[in-house]
């Protein structure tokens, strides 16, 4: 496979299986300079429409998300407070009271549209 520098792409796995002569391989793009690591991060531009957006449209998810991803079935709400390449930051209400829950991202997100597959993905997946 070759990238944008012209390079062959060494990094490739290679897996063998002898009974089934199934072949996996798995790619990996090479390291990101730094300075095209801040081109792709999420600002605090992008990080509030996110979560208006997610508070506005998608309140039945970031519920899920708290009973499902922070340990809380008996949440009865939750609204997102923050978001960044890391996960996410619930305030969840239960019977007891109100409480601040972190939940982090599978992998690292840089990009407003990584945000929206992994937000995508978690709701999917928290609805079974």
């Amino acid at each position: 496979m070759v990238w944008d520098s012209g390079v062959v792409n060494t990094r490739r796995l290679e897996h063998v299986q002898d009974s089934s002569r199934c072949v996996q391989r798995s790619f990996k793009k090479p390291p990101v300079s730094p300075m095209e690591q801040r081109d792709h991060v999420l600002s605090e531009e992008d990080a509030a429409r996110i979560t208006e957006h997610m508070n506005a449209e998608h309140e039945d998810d970031l519920l899920l998300f708290a009973q499902v991803y922070a340990g809380e079935p008996g949440a009865t709400a939750a609204r997102m407070t923050d978001i960044d390449a890391d996960g996410i930051t619930l305030e969840v209400t239960m019977a007891d009271g109100e409480a601040k829950r972190r939940i982090d991202f599978e992998t690292p997100v840089h990009t407003p549209e990584d945000a929206h597959r992994a937000l995508v993905d978690m709701a999917l997946n928290a609805r079974g």
